[in-house]
């Protein structure tokens, strides 16, 4: 967690011929949702869908790369920065309330969003269940260790 919170430091924009390869595989409303997230959140999504890319190896399809991508789009819904976003992590737990509470669901926000915007069941969900423990992904095991992986998550059986 460290580490992702130095990185969200920096205000550099993804890599140009990167977030190319990743917007030629987004559907229209799906870059505009990509559009709308932050340059950290933008620079994420690319190393996620990248990262999946390579863990997933023959398993991997642009729709799966695309879930990857796409997990966090619910937190353009919460309106925090990198600092409110410490904070709502820390306090989720304590005080869900406010902001700190939509931060909790950006999960659930995200999914909304990907269902509106015409998305493959599979990115929907891996939005939905990106925090949740294997026994409730709908999406294969392997595959959901391997996105998780590709999020630097901790997964919780």
């Amino acid at each position: 967690m460290v580490g992702r919170f130095v990185e969200s430091l920096s205000t550099a924009a993804p890599d140009p011929e990167e977030e190319r390869w990743l917007l030629g595989l987004l559907s229209p409303k799906e870059t505009a949702l990509y559009g709308a997230m932050s340059v950290q959140d933008r620079r994420h999504a690319v190393h996620c869908g990248r990262e999946a890319m390579r863990l997933l190896g023959d398993a991997s399809t642009p729709t799966l790369v695309v879930a990857s991508a796409l997990h966090d789009v619910g937190k353009t819904e919460v309106g925090l920065g990198t600092f409110g976003r410490v904070f709502a992590t820390v306090l989720q737990s304590v005080l869900p309330v406010g902001r700190v509470y939509r931060y909790a669901r950006h999960n659930q926000l995200g999914a909304m969003r990907l269902m509106e915007a015409g998305s493959a069941p599979e990115v929907i969900a891996w939005a939905r269940e990106h925090h949740r423990g294997v026994s409730e992904w709908s999406l294969p095991e392997q595959i959901g260790r391997a996105l998780a992986e590709a999020d630097g998550e901790t997964v919780f059986e």
